[in-house]
């Protein structure tokens, strides 16, 4: 890893710099990069409004003028996801998480771009589907719809722009972007390897609550702990809110957060703000529906009421 950047978001970023037109008469882009589009390139994208961002994130997308294709979302959104978690880790930004003790991330890059891109919407507010998105036109008001309501478009190119061309990265209030992408990760030791890889732990971070987005802890794994449920609730009673995340016997990754410390009682618990995610095959968030307030459930060792452990999104 020997660049801050994959050579692709390096294209991107220097096709987006050299669209800034300086005259006012959209001449065709030079192919040099004068001082005054570098500027006005990261002030419109880090600072700009909704039109001057969306401008340049255009033509990254795409070269060409006029609607862009779906393909092109997806292969800029693919690239976008690869350059941040190449660019966190070069500059060993992981926060104790790395490359080699969680999933690989290729399949992740995909998983998240996939979800990210489930939000675009057509015209007339319908979201397009995934068979059909690649060969569809989107228009640019299309695209600045996604990028409004999909805060990770934004908050992954000020990590990429700030990390991969190492600007204005040290100032105190542009370092939220990563305070708040990846938490610290704790006691993961040994040749332990995470079911979470790198894009879902950004993903599923950023639907915990502010307060914590910001470090991990493992309590419990089946490869340190066995696979005793007695020792599974040893571990996780009383110890705040937490992750869960299973693997089955078919290669299905998922799990759920318990917004509330567990306890072993025959009663639900816990609150809305719980969820339920899906790591692989798909990549996803299901949250609190509304329909009962049965969140969380702990139990064991009882002759007549349910045992194990349940999480909901109902």
């Amino acid at each position: 890893m020997k660049e801050p950047l994959p050579e692709q978001m390096t294209v991107r970023l220097y096709n987006g710099m050299r669209s800034v037109d300086l005259t006012g008469k959209s001449s065709a882009p030079s192919e040099h990069i004068a001082k005054e589009q570098f500027v006005i390139f990261m002030s419109n994208l880090l600072k700009g409004n909704a039109d001057e961002k969306i401008t340049i994130i255009m033509r990254m997308i795409s070269t060409t003028e006029g609607p862009v294709k779906g393909k092109e979302i997806q292969e800029f959104t693919e690239d976008l996801i690869k350059a941040v978690v190449h660019v966190l880790s070069y500059r060993k930004e992981l926060k104790g998480w790395n490359l080699e003790n969680t999933r690989d991330s290729a399949g992740g890059i995909k998983a998240l771009s996939s979800q990210l891109l489930s939000e675009l919407k057509l015209a007339d507010g319908t979201k397009a589907g995934s068979p059909q998105l690649v060969e569809m036109d989107f228009g640019r008001s299309v695209i600045e719809d996604w990028v409004y309501r999909v805060p990770q478009i934004s908050a992954f190119l000020s990590v990429v722009i700030r990390q991969g061309l190492h600007v204005l990265h040290s100032l105190p209030d542009q370092t939220k972007d990563i305070v708040n992408l990846v938490p610290g990760c704790k006691g993961i030791k040994g040749r332990i390897v995470s079911l979470f890889d790198i894009p879902s732990i950004i993903y599923i971070n950023s639907h915990l609550p502010a307060e914590l987005q910001h470090k991990w802890r493992l309590l419990f794994s089946s490869k340190l702990h066995g696979e005793s449920f007695s020792q599974l609730c040893a571990h996780i009673v009383n110890k705040g809110p937490c992750i869960v995340i299973l693997k089955d016997v078919d290669g299905f990754i998922f799990g759920g957060f318990a917004s509330r410390s567990w306890e072993v009682k025959p009663q639900f618990q816990g609150d809305n703000r719980c969820f339920l995610f899906s790591v692989f095959p798909s990549l996803a968030v299901y949250t609190y529906t509304g329909y009962n307030d049965h969140y969380m459930y702990l139990n064991h060792g009882q002759q007549t009421m349910p045992n194990g452990l349940v999480s909901t999104e109902k």
